[in-house]
């Protein structure tokens, strides 16, 4: 008998120079924002292998519960401009487009600190 796994969704972190460091994941995890930037990568587990590979699946990515128009299952975050510190919620949430009841999602806590702060008059939402 082949046991029944719930479908879920790793997030790892995409770094330029080592690229997808699969043996860390990031999930329900706080992740220091050391550079400007970071490339996030969400894989799906335990999905049916004929839609990962008919590309049914669709993914939704959100920034603090605001859905970003970001496709597909990468996205870079990057600091914003004018704050000094702060910390942002990113989530993805995958869902199978062709079969009931394959979805998951996985988030972190993405932490970070600008050292050189740019003054601005305009609030940032």
């Amino acid at each position: 008998m082949v046991p029944d796994t719930r479908p879920e969704v790793v997030l790892y972190e995409n770094h330029p120079l080592r690229g997808i460091e699969f043996a860390r994941s990031l999930n329900d995890k706080e992740f220091d924002l050391a550079a400007q930037e970071v490339s996030l990568l969400g894989m799906p587990y335990f999905f049916s292998n004929e839609q990962k590979n008919k590309a049914a699946l669709a993914y939704n990515w959100q920034l603090n519960n605001n859905a970003l128009s970001q496709e597909g299952n990468e996205v870079i975050f990057r600091k914003p401009e004018g704050v000094t510190e702060g910390r942002s919620r990113i989530s993805l949430g995958i869902k199978n487009l062709e079969r009931f009841m394959q979805d998951a999602s996985g988030s972190l806590n993405v932490v970070f600190q600008n050292t050189a702060e740019t003054p601005t008059s305009q609030p940032i939402f």
